[in-house]
């Protein structure tokens, strides 16, 4: 099998080849010479008082991302990636979780109150490697895992558009550190402060947060051997390095045989504003569980007329959000509420190469001028045996639960997120706006600033012009058939 050589090896070879002409190459040589961009990164050590059922709304896990949120800010480079909603990744990540004395009562501590140094000697009721010392140890553990999986869950790094990068979470969660830290003998709760002024139920982490840009190929344009040919002035025309006549300004290289300026700006390439736009945001159907379960509350969700899919907490693929359900048909995830277990929330995301994907279509994007407006319908529940529940007898009139849910946008690349109330449709299959988000905006304002308006949904007035015109000969040949 013959070895393939790299694009410089075969540069290399190509220039052996090369016939020569007086003395000179026939061309010049164009050569890659390729810039390795460093990585913009930032390290986030957080220490929080964390319970062993961590969620996503506990305080201390709300003061871990406002600590990375601020080390973001900090970095002017990461924050105009942040900004622009390129994706930042999570490269290095370390969790160590704490206890104190939950089991048992007084357990021997590996750590003193100061989290670190080893702790003093004493009398205590259970020795390291003690029934209770190893629960004490496994609670810990469990804890700074579960703070790790929430970071990646829904709510956690997400809202600040980082990423983990592949491996580094499940790496992380193979070492993660358990330990009992030295609080006296007693819980948390407990404890003589003035003695022992640190907690032990604690979570210590240590995140490297990164982006780092793609290696940028140039073309490095080199003038032949020898020179080009001596008869008059001449200068490179890159990129394909041909001997051209020098012009008589300069500083104006403009080629003859090609009608476009280079200085003359380059049009926007239309996917790349949308991609800038709407890659990496999620679209959050939410029941705060106030009320009750009916399991009459299953909806389709449309984003500019597409219906969006999600994945549920049983990690299945579905394309409607349920919302107060509860057994039937009932997948959306588990949310604190005022009444336990009754919260659910529906997330869709829109990623470009995502379960969403479809979304990112010129037709579909662009079918509001840049706006984002979300519908729905309203849907029949289905038992397992596929015999549905009919519509909600409760209340005359209605198919649906009345009125439940809210909605939550989030933008990462306009920094935006955005609550709204909705009131839910309650007749079976008839579309319904729930709220037009003025999402794109920048999108509309790059184009009003470059004058590109018209051209950027151009698309919109075309295919609004074929449909009325469909529409019209629909009409026409039903009368003709009449």
């Amino acid at each position: 099998m013959n070895k393939r050589n790299t694009l410089n090896e075969e540069i290399k070879r190509m220039k052996g080849l090369m016939v020569y002409q007086n003395g000179n190459y026939k061309n010049p040589i164009l050569e890659q010479k390729e810039i390795p961009n460093k990585p913009v990164c930032e390290v986030v050590s957080h220490v929080g008082n964390f319970p062993v059922s961590v969620t996503t709304g506990s305080g201390a896990f709300k003061g871990f991302l406002d600590a990375v949120n601020q080390k973001i800010k900090g970095n002017p480079t990461l924050k105009k990636l942040s900004d622009k909603g390129i994706g930042l990744f999570v490269t290095e990540f370390s969790v160590k979780g704490g206890a104190s004395n939950y089991y048992g009562g007084s357990v021997e501590p590996d750590v003193a109150n100061d989290r670190k140094s080893n702790p003093p000697k004493g009398t205590y009721k259970h020795k390291k490697n003690s029934g209770n010392y190893k629960k004490n140890k496994q609670l810990a553990v469990d804890r700074a895992n579960n703070v790790a999986k929430k970071l990646n869950s829904p709510g956690g790094l997400d809202t600040l558009k980082i990423k983990f990068k592949d491996g580094v979470l499940e790496n992380a969660i193979s070492k993660t550190e358990g330990v009992v830290v030295d609080t006296g003998g007693t819980t948390d709760k407990n404890r003589k402060k003035d003695k022992y002024k640190n907690t032990g139920q604690i979570v210590q982490i240590l995140i490297k947060i990164c982006y780092v840009p793609k290696t940028e190929i140039t073309d490095e344009c080199k003038e032949p051997e020898g020179g080009c040919p001596p008869e008059k002035p001449i200068w490179l025309k890159e990129p394909d390095c041909k001997c051209v006549a020098k012009k008589e300004n300069p500083e104006d290289p403009k080629d003859p045989e090609d009608p476009k300026d280079p200085k003359d700006p380059e049009e926007p390439e239309l996917p790349e504003l949308f991609e800038t736009c709407f890659d990496n945001s999620t679209i959050e159907v939410i029941y705060d569980g106030s009320g009750h379960s009916c399991n009459h509350a299953i909806y389709e969700i449309y984003a500019n007329g597409y219906k969006l899919k999600r994945t549920g907490r049983d990690g299945v693929l579905y394309d409607y959000a349920s919302l107060n359900n509860k057994k039937i048909m009932d997948n959306a995830l588990i949310i604190n509420s005022s009444k336990p277990g009754m919260g659910r929330r529906n997330v869709f995301k829109l990623t470009i190469d995502g379960d969403n994907k479809e979304f990112f279509n010129e037709d579909i994007i662009g079918k509001h001028d840049g706006k984002l407006v979300i519908t729905a319908a309203c849907k029949k529940t289905f038992r397992k045996n596929g015999i549905d529940l009919g519509p909600w007898k409760k209340k005359g009139g209605f198919d649906c639960h009345e009125g439940v849910g809210r909605i939550k946008l989030d933008i990462p690349s306009l920094n935006k997120r955005k609550e709204v109330e909705v009131s839910t449709p309650n007749k079976y299959d008839k579309v319904v706006k729930l709220h037009t988000f003025a999402a794109c905006d920048i999108l509309k304002k790059h184009s009003t600033d470059d004058g590109m308006t018209k051209k950027l949904f151009k698309w919109n007035k075309k295919n609004k012009t074929k449909n009325e015109r469909g529409r019209k000969n629909k009409r026409k040949n039903k009368r003709n058939k009449n």
